[in-house]
């Protein structure tokens, strides 16, 4: 199942998209700012070049 992230611009919009959801009857779920990290940190580990690769030895010099 594919999920969506909406991002409000402000309460009276947040509140808003909470009641069209409840009144929807579909679950909806806050998203902790731990967890909005969480997720920006993998979508950029997931656009990270993995191609070039770093040998031991220069990774040690640092």
């Amino acid at each position: 199942m594919e999920s969506v992230l909406i991002t409000p611009r402000d309460k009276n919009e947040l509140n808003l998209i909470k009641t069209l959801l409840e009144k929807m009857n579909i679950s909806k779920k806050n998203l902790s700012d731990t967890e909005k990290e969480d997720w920006a940190l993998l979508k950029l580990m997931l656009q990270a070049d993995r191609n070039n690769l770093v040998l031991e030895k220069e990774i040690f010099k640092l």
